[in-house]
């Protein structure tokens, strides 16, 4: 983290009150400064870039499809909802993005063999799969301060 960003957010982190503001969360950010200070330290951690990776399927056995991903990596967000596909005139079906971020080297090789054992396990055409390189912040427990950017 950059010591501007840093010095920035533990400031806000003493100053902030009990209050939550919509799309901020607790306490009297200033999403103004925030911006500046996280702008100045995206231009400055070109070390601290993780990979976003997405894969889009049909949402047909759940309970495999978790036991699937539990067997390339430690942590998933699994999000629910419908897809539509033009090869079947727009039908709707239950769909499943399966997103994981990740900075190992050897991700992309685990994403390809996951989204492999995927289409086959749920009889897939094919799966869709995007990637995107991203900065991260983790806010904690204890402080906003213990996050990296």
């Amino acid at each position: 983290m950059t010591g501007a960003l840093e010095q920035f957010l533990r400031r806000m982190h003493a100053e902030r009150t009990k209050k939550t503001l919509a799309g901020i969360g607790p306490g009297g950010w200033d999403s103004k400064a925030l911006a500046n200070a996280q702008g100045q330290a995206t231009a400055t951690s070109a070390g601290k870039v993780k990979t976003i990776y997405r894969l889009y399927t049909e949402d047909v056995n759940r309970n495999r499809t978790i036991a699937t991903v539990k067997r390339y990596f430690d942590g998933a967000t699994l999000l629910y909802g419908i897809g539509l596909d033009a090869r079947t005139q727009f039908a709707d079906e239950n769909a499943v993005v399966i997103e994981i971020v990740s900075s190992k080297t050897d991700a992309l090789q685990r994403v390809l063999d996951l989204a492999g054992d995927l289409r086959e396990n749920n009889a897939q055409i094919s799966i869709l799969i995007t990637r995107h390189d991203v900065h991260t912040f983790e806010v904690t427990e204890t402080s906003p301060t213990q996050g990296t950017l």
